[in-house]
């Protein structure tokens, strides 16, 4: 596990997908999202790492990979509400603006 006391936004696999992601590159930035979480597992850099990965997944229109991540993410946040899967494209692609 890494060092929590690190800066993981150092971590030059999660800065090669945020510059991938800006640029437009998103399955560049996927796996390298991809690469962090695995990395990070579900902890606050995993977590952030997650969610771009679900911005990732609605540009290049992975609806369902976004709605699992999503759905997923909110049952580890909100065990007892697990309604943010039920998220339609068209509401993920408005949160992805």
């Amino acid at each position: 596990m890494p060092d929590p006391e690190s800066d993981f936004r150092l971590d030059p696999r999660y800065v090669a997908g945020l510059a991938a992601f800006n640029r437009g590159d998103y399955q560049l930035a996927i796996a390298a999202f991809k690469a962090v979480i695995a990395t990070y597992g579900q902890c606050r850099e995993g977590l952030k790492a997650n969610l771009h990965l679900i911005k990732a997944y609605t540009h290049t229109c992975q609806w369902q990979e976004a709605i699992d991540l999503l759905s997923t993410l909110g049952e580890i946040a909100f065990p007892q509400n697990s309604s943010l899967g039920t998220k339609t494209p068209a509401t993920l692609s408005a949160l992805s603006r």
